[in-house]
């Protein structure tokens, strides 16, 4: 909250999926383009994605680690 009201509109979002039993998680980070408002779009993509399921797109990084460029609906 301080961070959106000293530099504006927060425009990332970062997710962590669990990927294993053992506690392992995948880093997502989502940019969405500043065409919607941070909040309503973490709602819809989870929504979205437990709904329909969802296919990412993007470049894995070490961690594991994800940087998403694009999201498509199964």
């Amino acid at each position: 909250e301080k961070a959106a009201s000293q530099h504006g509109r927060i425009r990332w979002i970062d997710f962590r999926v669990p990927i294993s039993e053992q506690g392992d998680t995948l880093h997502l980070h989502v940019v969405p383009a500043a065409k919607y408002d941070t909040g309503v779009f973490a709602y819809n993509f989870v929504k979205r994605g437990f709904k329909h399921g969802l296919r990412l797109v993007g470049t894995l990084k070490s961690e594991p680690d994800m940087n998403v460029l694009a999201i498509y609906e199964r």
